[in-house]
């Protein structure tokens, strides 16, 4: 299996890219992000936003396809191994062909030698099957037998113990192959990079969310306060605790509930029905009130557009119908049932009738007052038309005067009627006082009558 290649300084020293970041980020930071990566951070926020999720979205692909790889090295290293470790099949023993040896050419014996006595050792302990030697006793060179065939021996390859590669267990697995699906954040769908196709909707999941750096005590996001250089936590109201320090379990309050006991809920009071307005004259049909028609004495339903049939004085108690009296047999006779109606009938009839004139026959001899006639006040005095024709007939004989006799000889004119002057004065005189008179008189009048009348 390959190694890795070690990361280069400047891609070690980029900082990590996480979804939930980029997506709160404000443009500075985005603009520093897209500079370590090499991207273009000339633009607006939201598309220097969309250049780094591609970013992240292709480095998360190739995450992806780099595992896949391995994955298969992994595999095929163990079925390598388990090939190896699968029993070989037993050789077939080789004979060695007989090798003819020559006979041994006889030699003439040499003289005896002198016998040297021989010092026979103690008995040593016998050793233990497993640690004795193998005694080999040396014999005078003779004549050597013919050579039988020794099998070889092929000794046995040492067993391999099976390694078993487990895959690992997919969080979201494909419903067609069972290897783990890629979210698309774009398109908000799961992909399956080896089917080469989306998943259908129902196998799809929610995707979980990406915590950049977890709280150590409930596992939510911490935020970094760039004033105090610390993390903190803003669900545990703490700082994350330093590189070294134990993290601090937070007491979880305690919540007493208390529980009231439920009201009596007084019953309902049931609300009384309106009662239905009471109808004088009900139409026979629909049930409204009928409309009096004076013009022709009968009753008129607007709602069914008709009049109303005439009210029988004397009902048959059969169908209904107006009965007809038959003086020849002082019976009433119904002429739709065509049968008499009951005598008891015919004297209740008969006995309203006679009760109703003898009540108007009361009625006209009862003696009727005259109808009083309201007489109207006599007031002294009338209109003051008088007092005002009184006065205006002396305005009159003023204004004359005025023109005839005083104007010309104020403005220097000649007389305007030829008379005497004795005859002019006496005339100028009577005018003038009259005319002063009658208005004096009008005035009072009309003023005495316009109070008087009040």
């Amino acid at each position: 299996m390959p190694k890795e290649e070690a990361p280069k300084p400047s891609e070690a020293a980029r900082p990590p890219l996480f979804r939930e970041e980029i997506l709160r980020a404000k443009k500075a930071a985005l603009m520093d992000l897209a500079n370590a990566y090499g991207i273009n951070s000339v633009g607006t926020k939201e598309e220097i936003k969309e250049r780094l999720l591609a970013e992240l979205d292709r480095r998360e692909v190739e995450e992806e396809e780099r595992r896949e790889r391995e994955e298969e090295q992994r595999a095929q290293a163990a079925k390598a191994a388990a090939e190896a470790a699968a029993p070989q099949p037993e050789p077939t023993p080789v004979t060695p062909a007989a090798v003819e040896i020559p006979p041994a050419v006889p030699v003439a014996a040499p003289a005896p030698a002198p016998e040297t006595p021989v010092v026979q050792p103690a008995p040593a302990e016998t050793p233990k099957p497993a640690e004795a030697a193998v005694a080999i006793q040396e014999a005078p060179p003779a004549r050597a037998p013919a050579a039988k065939a020794v099998p070889v021996a092929v000794p046995e390859p040492a067993k391999v113990p099976e390694v078993t590669v487990e895959a690992p267990k997919a969080e979201h697995p494909c419903p067609t192959c069972g290897k783990e699906l890629t979210y698309v954040e774009k398109y908000e769908r799961w992909y399956c990079y080896d089917c080469q196709k989306y998943a259908p909707a129902e196998a799809e999941a929610v995707p979980p969310p990406k915590v950049g750096r977890p709280c150590p005590t409930c596992g939510k996001e911490l935020t970094y306060v760039k004033e105090y250089d610390r993390y903190y936590c803003y669900s545990c109201k703490t700082y994350a605790p330093a590189e070294g320090e134990k993290a601090v379990a937070v007491p979880t309050p305690t919540v007493t509930v208390v529980v009231e006991a439920p009201r009596p809920v007084p019953a309902p009071v049931p609300t009384p029905a309106p009662a239905a307005p009471v109808l004088k004259n009900p139409c026979p049909t629909c049930g409204r009130e009928l409309s009096w028609v004076a013009t022709y004495g009968r009753y008129y339903c607007y709602s069914c557009k008709k009049y109303a049939p005439p009210k029988v004085r004397n009902p048959c108690p059969n169908c209904g119908r107006e009965l007809t009296f038959i003086a020849q047999y002082q019976r009433h006779y119904c002429p739709a049932c065509g049968q008499y109606a009951p005598k008891e009938m015919t004297a209740r009839i008969l006995a309203a009738r006679s009760a109703a004139a003898t009540a108007a026959a009361a009625a006209a001899l009862r003696v009727v007052p005259a109808p009083v006639r309201a007489v109207p006040e006599h007031r002294h005095g009338g209109a003051p038309g008088a007092g005002i024709g009184l006065a205006a007939t002396g305005l009159v004989l003023f204004l004359l005067w005025e023109f005839l006799f005083e104007m010309p000889a104020r403005l220097g004119m000649g007389a305007i009627v030829a008379l005497d002057p004795p005859v002019a004065n006496a005339v100028s005189w009577s005018l003038e006082f009259v005319g002063v008179l009658l208005i004096g008189i009008g005035a009072i009048i009309g003023l005495i009558r316009l109070r008087m009348t009040k």
